[in-house]
């Protein structure tokens, strides 16, 4: 395959790295987000590599998320030098 032309988590094609201050991508996977709590009320989300997004993203997400489910849970992953 060919070396991807846009930014990835552990070099992977299969994981780009999104731009979260876009506020276009952020409404997306917000909407996203949203749209698993109302559709399945889920419990919770865990995010992955938490510390490679924009932390004011975050927020946001936090933010919208618990509009919806004051309770839900939300689980950042962030590894350091393990």
């Amino acid at each position: 395959t060919a070396d991807a032309n846009y930014d990835t988590f552990a070099f992977t094609p299969h994981m780009p790295k999104l731009n979260t201050a876009n506020p276009e991508v952020q409404d997306y996977l917000i909407d996203i987000a949203t749209y698993w709590i109302k559709e399945f009320d889920i419990d919770g989300w865990r995010l992955d590599v938490a510390n490679e997004v924009d932390h004011h993203f975050w927020k946001k997400f936090r933010a919208a998320t618990t509009a919806i489910k004051p309770d839900i849970y939300i689980l950042g992953e962030i590894w350091t030098s393990a």
